[in-house]
């Protein structure tokens, strides 16, 4: 008889809070993530806790699905326009209200939190390029005239802050951390590249 070759497989070196959180993430027949039968799951829209690359109609406007790489937690406040102040909440918030899930325990959205943040940054192309490009790029973003590097402060490229624009009341200032691979853009994904 041909006998069947095994492996044994050491046991994860992720911490217990971080699996729970993946398992949670990934999960689309949990009751307490997203309504029975739906079928959708946080990786639904944050493929492989990124994004999808779509804008998404919501009542209270066009929303694009934003990256949850790197640690989303060091950008808070989370999310576009309200102040939401953990993944943990947001998660509480997406599950019952856009997902259908019912009553997610605050100990679950803090396991959620602990496996978002545990994701790496984006891989871009250009990390740690210094072309003559980046360079010309990098002089343009820090100019006093044009303002970018007034909200998007180093290391991060955030302020944590929000401000009244494009008719909204806050628009949350994001991390420009792997930018490069978030496409569409603005909170609304009106803007393409």
């Amino acid at each position: 008889w041909f006998t069947q070759p095994t492996v044994d497989l050491p046991a994860s070196q992720l911490p217990e809070d971080v699996l729970k959180g993946r398992s949670l993430f990934y999960s689309s027949t949990k009751g307490t993530m997203a309504a029975d039968g739906s079928g959708v799951s946080c990786s639904t829209c944050h493929l492989d806790g990124r994004n999808d690359g779509l804008t998404w109609q919501f009542p209270e406007g066009a929303r694009q699905t934003p990256s949850l790489a790197g640690s989303v937690s060091s950008t808070a406040p989370v999310t576009w326009t309200q102040t939401v102040e953990s993944v943990a909440m947001e998660a509480m918030i997406t599950s019952e209200r856009r997902m259908g899930g019912s009553s997610l325990p605050e100990s679950a959205a803090a396991s959620i939190q602990a496996f978002v943040d545990s994701t790496p940054d984006a891989d871009v192309e250009e990390r740690g390029a210094t072309t003559e490009a980046v360079r010309l790029g990098e002089e343009i973003f820090n100019r006093p005239e044009v303002g970018c590097a007034t909200c998007h402060t180093a290391p991060l490229y955030t302020n944590n802050k929000s401000y009244p624009m494009f008719g909204e009341v806050s628009v949350n200032t994001p991390s420009l951390i792997g930018v490069a691979a978030t496409a569409p853009y603005i909170h609304d994904g009106s803007a393409r590249s």
